[in-house]
């Protein structure tokens, strides 16, 4: 009776050793399977903040984009505004040269057409360096007192 004892408690032993393998495999199994659902769950949420990422980037460098062509547009748009002001301005001043210098060779033409040639400009302010008034130098070269008034202007004689 012992050994049939001993063979039951043994049997009982391995019975009990083998439904302690089956529950452990058991609960290893469904610790398994919620970790599978774990990373699963994990992998889904990485592809939909991938995706959300994605979408965030390139709504970002739309928008970079949209902002540096606006940025770069009213660069362009106000460096051709000051261009243009420029050439405006540049036109001007060249038309206010040209009528300078349609003033210049006016007087120098009513000088020579009077006969007071250079040598005569250097007699003007040789007069006037000397005392003479404008109104005396006209006279005396018979020229009008406005030319003298011109040359003595042109040469940055102060006029008295």
């Amino acid at each position: 009776m012992n050994d049939t004892y001993l063979i039951y408690l043994l049997c009982g032993a391995i019975a009990l050793i083998f439904l302690y393998l089956i529950a452990r495999e058991f609960q290893t199994s469904r610790d398994f399977r919620r970790i599978y659902a774990a990373l699963a769950a994990a992998q889904k949420a990485r592809v939909g903040i991938e995706h959300e990422l994605r979408v965030t980037m390139q709504k970002a460098v739309d928008e970079t984009r949209e902002k540096s062509e606006s940025a770069i547009g009213e660069g362009l748009r106000a460096s051709r505004e000051e261009i243009t002001d420029i050439k405006i301005e540049t036109d001007f001043l060249l038309q206010r040269l040209d009528r300078l210098e349609e003033s210049i060779n006016k007087y120098h033409f009513l000088l020579s057409d009077q006969g007071v040639g250079e040598p005569d400009a250097a007699k003007i302010v040789s007069l006037y360096t000397s005392g003479y008034s404008i109104d005396e130098i006209a006279r005396q070269l018979r020229v009008s007192a406005t030319d003298v008034a011109f040359v003595v202007r042109l040469n940055n004689l102060e006029v008295r």
